[in-house]
């Protein structure tokens, strides 16, 4: 079951009124009551490393994957992921439509990741109000990054390297947003002064349905 070696992804659309802010307008601290959200979901799965797994060989699971994730109904869009610290792996999902969300990750999901990996894997759910792409990505390799910032919504939309940001709330009312950037340094260069309040992600492999 291949698709299992990237449990972690998600998906969004948001617009800003009628079109979306481009990467050269200079929008900061965007607030998201301004934005229609077209995806409803985004999932983050982690799933523990197995200690033999190399990053390479991860990136090479992730890119086998791809055929399998663009099978899956409703899901728009998926960021292939493994926590900085390389501890656990697993995607940042973007669905259209929670139900999507919901069969995908059923019993049986949970079953084949604990047969799998003889670990238990998470799934954690993010309402989506919106998302601004600044800059459209493909299916592929790459070295962007992935943070998850809770505790603010604002987000300087110009910030050198940002693709896109989802406006979410967690499951406990909190709010906040998860944004995909072009490379570490520029995810590390923007949230240099509130690194505690943000999750980094490794994301070598990125996938988009829409």
């Amino acid at each position: 079951m291949t698709q299992l070696f990237t449990p972690l992804s998600a998906t969004i659309v948001l617009l800003l009124g009628t079109s979306n802010l481009s990467s050269t307008q200079k929008t900061n601290n965007m607030n998201t009551t301004a934005v229609t959200a077209t995806v409803e979901v985004i999932t983050i799965t982690r799933v523990q490393a197995p200690e033999s797994a190399s990053r390479n060989l991860f990136v090479k699971g992730f890119e086998a994957a791809i055929p399998d994730y663009q099978k899956i109904p409703g899901l728009l869009c998926k960021s292939f992921a493994l926590s900085s610290s390389g501890s656990y792996f697993g995607g940042i999902y973007y669905w259209g439509n929670k139900q999507a969300a919901e069969q995908w990750f059923g019993p049986h999901w949970f079953e084949a990741v604990k047969k799998k990996y003889k670990t238990e894997g998470e799934v954690m759910y993010y309402t989506v109000s919106g998302e601004q792409i600044v800059q459209p990505s493909a299916t592929g390799s790459g070295k962007f990054w992935s943070v998850v910032s809770m505790g603010s919504k604002a987000i300087d939309a110009s910030a050198k390297g940002l693709l896109k940001v989802a406006f979410v709330t967690d499951s406990k009312g909190d709010e906040g947003h998860v944004s995909l950037w072009q490379t570490e340094a520029d995810a590390r260069a923007y949230y240099k002064n509130n690194l505690s309040a943000n999750e980094f992600f490794d994301t070598p492999v990125l996938l988009n349905n829409q």
